[in-house]
């Protein structure tokens, strides 16, 4: 597969997974905490910490840093690819000319 493609999918991933966590994080901040920090959902059973807001935030930043990462190793390697591409075509370009000069001499 193209590295580019690859990269390209890995950062769509960070963002949904980003993205997740963003929903998560807003869901659970707004919850009615206790004095101790705990939250009891009794519909489903379910025990909420408030200490785990803190970890939902740093997924998000932690997803956020790697995202940033991706976007520079793209843009890198896209700009590469167009150099290489430019490169070529003055090769073949100054080439073309020179063919031309050469068939016209003889």
């Amino acid at each position: 597969m193209n590295k580019l493609l690859i990269l390209r999918i890995m950062i769509v991933i960070c963002i949904l997974i980003g993205i997740l966590f963003t929903i998560i994080f807003v869901n659970r901040i707004g919850l009615p905490y206790n004095t101790e920090g705990r939250f009891f959902d009794a519909s489903s059973g379910v025990v909420y910490h408030k200490q785990a807001i803190l970890v939902y935030g740093l997924f998000i930043v932690l997803a956020l840093a790697i995202c940033v990462i991706l976007f520079y190793f793209e843009k890198k390697i896209r700009n590469n690819k167009e150099k290489l591409r430019n490169d070529v075509h003055l090769f073949l370009n100054n080439h073309w000319i020179l063919l031309i000069f050469i068939n016209e001499i003889l």
